[in-house]
């Protein structure tokens, strides 16, 4: 951890130095402006404290712009300053100081008003990992560790408002283990989480860019969500997950089309961002892996309007 002072006078410096390094456990870090301070800017810094008075950039320009910086606002500010003014300080304040030290300044306040924001800034922080640990199994399937259905909901919200303000390709997998309900009857309910777990593993791996994710979407359905794709790349993708899901040759003794645990995926791409919605985008995508499972499984099939063109290649059918 470490504390930055913000201060064009080397004797103020000096005298910080002087009063904090054998009392407190943190590295001090100096900056002789605003503009250089804001550039030392890094993850260890817990606290900063903040002339006002400095050439060009003054401490309320520089106090405001590190508070409006994501990565720094939380950054506990105290003000140094021989200005004891109300409108100045209402100004350091409304900026997002914390705190002012006057100058000249006796080093047991300025040690008490230290430490004392060296504690909220570590409680803050651990208030914030532990909130971004929350938001993290909030988003998180419990079982199979893939993002949930809350997560995909937003995530796809956001996707296809940017496909309508960008003009981007938007495509969407869904897929289904066949006859899963077989499978856990045949070999238990655990032998079919384990089985779940693998086939979100695996059909994770297939992902290439950090944009695309695999979630669950309920059950034994899981929802691929893929930006900037269009349903040739997508169908491509679907391909690599039914290949690598029926790789892991889990035994399916009561499957009626493979010996092997296999799913079905139907593919859809947003082909009209200011018209379609969310739930129309997953209708299209349903009605896909609807025809395949109907079509004999084990396939992947694309979804256009027209739901007549069929064409088998392989183990693959084209709507």
């Amino acid at each position: 951890m470490a504390i930055l002072i913000i201060d064009d006078c080397k004797d103020t410096q000096m005298l910080i130095k002087k009063f904090l390094e054998d009392d407190c456990k943190a590295n001090l870090v100096f900056a002789d402006s605003g503009q250089a301070g804001i550039e030392t800017l890094n993850d260890e810094i817990e606290l900063i404290l903040l002339d006002i008075v400095m050439p060009g950039k003054d401490g309320i320009e520089t106090c405001k712009e590190i508070k409006s910086m994501t990565a720094y606002k939380d950054i506990p500010i105290i003000i140094v300053t021989q200005h004891k003014e109300i409108d100045v300080l209402e100004k350091a304040f409304a900026a997002g100081a914390s705190d002012f030290i006057g100058k000249p300044f006796n080093r047991i306040e300025l040690r008490a008003r230290v430490c004392s924001m060296m504690m909220l800034s570590k409680e803050m922080k651990k208030r914030q990992e532990k909130e971004l640990e929350l938001t993290k199994l909030s988003t998180l399937d419990g079982l199979t560790g893939v993002s949930n259905r809350r997560y995909f909901d937003q995530m796809l919200e956001r996707e296809m408002g940017t496909a309508t303000r960008n003009g981007t390709p938007l495509s969407l997998i869904l897929f289904d283990v066949d006859f899963f309900k077989r499978y856990n009857d045949r070999y238990g309910h655990l032998a079919g989480d384990e089985a779940l777990k693998a086939i979100a593993e695996v059909s994770r791996q297939q992902l290439k860019r950090p944009a695309d994710i695999v979630c669950r979407y309920g059950g034994e359905e899981f929802v691929v969500l893929l930006p900037d794709t269009r349903i040739d790349g997508a169908f491509i993708v679907a391909e690599e997950m039914r290949r690598a899901i029926e790789a892991l040759q889990l035994p399916h003794e009561d499957s009626e089309i493979s010996e092997v645990l296999t799913v079905s995926l139907g593919v859809a791409e947003l082909t009209d961002a200011k018209a379609e919605t969310p739930s129309m985008l997953i209708k299209h995508a349903d009605a896909a892996l609807y025809h395949a499972k109907n079509n004999g499984r084990n396939k992947t099939v694309s979804y256009n309007k027209e739901l007549v063109q069929c064409s088998f290649l392989s183990n693959t059918c084209e709507l």
